[in-house]
């Protein structure tokens, strides 16, 4: 490994999310986006919520319009985080919009 070798945009993200929740513990945390930014946000949410999410203080998701963020396996991560209670995931859709429904699922 390459000591000079930028980080993932992705690592740079957690990074800033674990040195502001270190020093403000009691904030909660939400990550929204829209339409591809709300697929992002929702990636994000997975990653912070599986490091830091708990029961008493879980992570919240808020998605407006966005596209389908990956496969089955990973909302069944999804969803084991949010029974475990360290997720909240909103999505919130208008049933014209057809970004939602993309990619096409199998």
């Amino acid at each position: 490994f390459e000591k000079n070798v930028p980080k993932c945009r992705l690592a740079r993200i957690l990074e800033e999310v674990n040195m502001l929740r270190k020093a403000n513990p009691d904030f909660r945390i939400y990550l929204t986006g829209h339409s591809l930014g709300g697929a992002l946000a929702l990636l994000t949410a997975l990653e912070v919520a599986a490091k830091w999410g708990t029961n008493q203080n879980p992570v919240t998701y808020i998605g407006i319009g966005n596209p389908r963020a990956a496969t089955i396996s990973f909302r069944d991560v999804v969803e084991t985080l949010e029974r475990e209670g360290k997720l909240r995931c909103l999505g919130v859709h208008h049933h014209l919009d057809i970004v939602p429904m993309m990619p096409n699922a199998p």
